[in-house]
């Protein structure tokens, strides 16, 4: 039997096993030092995004301090103020890993437009090596409205007692129009955003008295709502539905609201400083029409009414921004009297009306108030002095429609008759038809009340306002409260 020689390995094959090894391993620490790598860049990646997120927080922080310091006219430090804005560095944060944070805030003024502000805050994160990470979100405000209802009542009841038909539309995309037949009319401008509204809240517990919010037969396109249970009653023939309420539902239960907290806010008087005086106003068939006001005028011209107002057959003639302040008279429309408000080519070359009437009462009857403007931004009848011994009476009856608002949290409201009214009623109570009258009134809601621009005799806006409290260190005239204007919130991006 023979045996195998061993084989001697060549001479110029003697390493190659070695060198094999060698690359391999070389490979292993390529692939292990790049997946080192590779974590080391995960973690700086996630540790950054995690602080791009501590930076949008803080500067969330900067932002609610800036709503909170505008709407309780708190500008004490760390708030620096001049007459135009006001800018404040909060103290600092401390995150994980040593990371640390800081905000600054900037409240700019009448931006981009009057009684508006523009809030600017910066959130910063600097990390345990000195890296910082910055993101900066900015927004628009715009003072709070008051009137975001179609009818509201701030302490007593709302009730109809016969009829009433409520919707809401926008007059910024134009006049109100309802396709009875066609509801995907393209032309159509009406909304079921109609809100009626009591604010009565019973003291003794439950059971409660009787509701507070009283439809009868009305039709809303919209809600009701109250502060208590069963705070809105309805007879056979009433409707409070909504674009989605299924067909053959006639009270949609979604659309029936409670909650302790009002829906309406109550605001002071925003007067003028100054103005023309006169005794009273009293025009009859026998005397010409009153011009007031000039077509396109910056500054409203104010008059003030030591007595009554008084329209049984001529003309008041409103031909560009007017307030007429009637202190301790009542204003009285009958007849043919009319208080007119001149269209001019737009807006802002039309006349507008700011009645503040203060103690006596309102009979607002015959051909009223004519707003050619049709924009109810530009009418507002308002008051809002506290009851006194005298309880003011107001009342609407007019035979044309009424485009405007009305605004009295502590007077009585009766409407009569079935006037058509587009824009807003607030009263400390409202009632519509009463008896000896009778009719079915129709309010059209408009929700361009509810977002200000600006413009010069947009009373609805201008006519009510809460000021800066006595001794209150102030960065500029911007009313409060303010809210953050829908879509105006975004991030700036680095500069």
């Amino acid at each position: 039997m023979s045996k195998l020689r061993p084989q001697s390995i060549p001479e110029n094959e003697r390493g190659s096993a070695m060198l094999a090894a060698l690359c391999l391993a070389m490979v292993f620490a390529l692939c292990l030092s790049s997946y080192i790598a590779l974590c080391y860049t995960s973690l700086k990646m996630s540790t950054r995004n995690l602080m791009g997120s501590h930076c949008i927080e803080l500067a969330e922080t900067g932002l609610e301090q800036a709503l909170y310091s505008q709407n309780n006219w708190d500008w004490s430090a760390p708030w620096n103020v001049n007459a135009v804005s006001a800018t404040a560095t909060l103290p600092a944060f401390r995150f994980e890993n040593g990371a640390t944070g800081q905000v600054s805030v900037k409240v700019l003024e009448n931006t981009p437009q009057s009684n508006w502000a523009q809030i600017t805050s910066t959130g910063t994160v600097t990390l345990s090596d000195g890296t910082t990470v910055t993101r900066t979100l900015q927004c628009v405000c715009q003072p709070v409205s008051a009137f975001v209802n179609a009818a509201a009542a701030t302490a007593g009841n709302i009730s109809f007692t016969t009829g009433g038909n409520l919707d809401s539309y926008f007059s910024s995309h134009g006049a109100y129009f309802r396709d009875p037949i066609n509801p995907n009319n393209p032309l159509n401008n009406y909304d079921y955003s109609a809100v009626v509204f009591s604010g009565y809240t019973p003291s003794p517990p439950p059971p409660y008295p009787s509701p507070s919010v009283l439809l009868n037969t009305a039709v809303v396109d919209g809600y009701a709502a109250g502060t208590f249970s069963n705070a809105v009653s309805f007879a056979s023939g009433a409707q409070v539905v909504g674009p989605n309420t299924p067909i053959g539902i006639s009270i949609d239960p979604n659309r029936l609201l409670i909650s302790s907290q009002t829906f309406q806010p109550q605001f002071p008087e925003s007067f003028p400083t100054s103005g023309a005086s006169i005794s009273s106003i009293n025009l009859d068939s026998t005397m010409p029409s009153v011009p007031l006001g000039s077509s396109g005028a910056t500054l409203p011209y104010v008059v003030y009414v030591s007595g009554d107002v008084n329209l049984s057959g001529s003309m008041l003639k409103i031909k560009g921004p007017v307030i007429l302040e009637i202190a301790n008279g009542s204003l009285n429309v009958s007849g043919t009297g009319q208080i007119v408000i001149v269209k001019g080519a737009t807006p802002a070359l039309s006349g507008s009306l700011e009645i503040h009437l203060e103690k006596g009462n309102m009979n607002l009857d015959g051909n009223g108030i004519d707003n050619q403007t049709d924009i109810p931004e530009r009418l507002a009848i308002i008051g809002t002095q506290p009851p006194s011994s005298t309880t003011q009476m107001l009342e609407i009856g007019t035979s044309i429609p009424f485009y405007g608002v009305v605004y009295f949290p502590y007077a009585p409201l009766v409407v009569k008759n079935s006037p058509t009214i587009y824009g807003s009623l607030v009263a400390s109570s409202i009632t519509f038809n009463p008896s000896p009258y009778s009719g079915s009134p129709t309010i059209h809601y408009d929700m361009s009340l509810r977002s200000p621009d600006g413009l010069v005799g947009d009373t609805a806006f201008t006519s009510i306002e809460t000021p800066q409290p006595t001794g209150a260190i102030s960065p500029g005239p911007v009313v409060a409260p303010i809210t953050v204007v829908p879509g105006t919130l975004v991030e700036v991006p680095a500069q």
